[in-house]
């Protein structure tokens, strides 16, 4: 007797058969996002590893030093953060930075396990971030997110970025799935595309303006090419209004300028008080015998 699969266990079976092949794709890109930021980073990992110098991840003469010290003065401000660390200040010196969440993840896993950790960690991120990011902007465009994720991620362009220290641009993946998800069909997608945009700006001013310039051009060139533009047009004016939202918190941090102190190059501090300037009060109180207009 003939025995013919039901339409429901055959749309089952078709389910089951797509779950499994999206599995397998999201262990294949997490396994080389792995790979290739071991492959980027022993790519950049300087000679000061076998040199007896603090092991920081990067080019030797860029401005690791700089932005490292960075995450070690806010880790040591938290749970404070972002006002400076009172401890050793005698006046509070709120202080904004270009790229704050970066730097608070860094100064989060750098008050439990220092500044070489957590800046080392921040850079392996970066990078499978990256993979991840270039892994999506390809599976939208209907590419091999393999060969999205690899290009991103080992773009001469943006391992520069990674050896020469500029944190800023460490969230280029997520700039990626932004561009990507813009005027998708999937209207999720394109208001998290929103969503991402102005995260953007809390992770590094100068990629999201570059992302958001790109953003207007993908949102034209997606409601041209619209079946339905009225919806489009709606999608994109709902993503750039959250975009818009999710900019403030950073546009508030940096709208008005704010006193730090001064990094010093060479090395990481791991203890100790920093290369700041002191307060006024506080030099006047080192050196009594030098007027108050010698000692400001």
């Amino acid at each position: 007797m003939d025995v013919t699969a039901s339409p429901a266990a055959s749309g089952s079976e078709a389910a089951i058969s797509e779950t499994e092949t999206a599995a397998t794709t999201v262990r294949s890109v997490l396994v080389g996002a792995v790979a290739t930021a071991g492959l980027a980073l022993s790519s950049i990992v300087p000679s000061a590893l076998h040199s007896g110098v603090v092991p920081l991840v990067g080019a030797p003469g860029g401005e690791i030093w700089g932005h490292a010290w960075v995450q070690w003065w806010h880790a040591d401000a938290l749970p404070r953060w972002p006002d400076g660390p009172e401890h050793w200040l005698l006046d509070e010196r709120k202080w904004a930075v270009i790229d704050p969440i970066t730097t608070l993840f860094a100064a989060t896993v750098g008050a439990l396990s220092g500044p070489v950790v957590a800046w080392n960690l921040t850079v392996f991120v970066g990078i499978v971030a990256a993979f991840l990011g270039g892994a999506i902007l390809a599976r939208s465009q209907s590419g091999d997110p393999l060969v999205g994720g690899l290009a991103l991620a080992l773009a001469p362009s943006f391992l520069g970025s990674v050896a020469s220290g500029l944190t800023e641009d460490f969230a280029l993946g997520l700039a990626a799935v932004a561009l990507g998800w813009i005027g998708s069909p999937d209207r999720r997608r394109a208001l998290a595309a929103g969503v991402c945009l102005g995260l953007l700006a809390s992770f590094g001013l100068v990629l999201a303006w570059t992302a958001a310039v790109a953003a207007i051009g993908l949102g034209i060139a997606a409601l041209l090419h619209a079946a339905d533009r009225r919806t489009t047009l709606f999608e994109l004016i709902a993503g750039a209004g959250l975009a818009a939202v999710c900019t403030l918190p950073a546009a508030a941090g940096t709208a008005r300028p704010r006193r730090c102190p001064p990094a010093r190059t060479g090395a990481a501090p791991t203890s100790g008080r920093p290369a700041a300037r002191r307060p006024a009060a506080a030099r006047r109180r080192a050196s009594p015998s030098l007027p108050p207009s010698r000692q400001a």
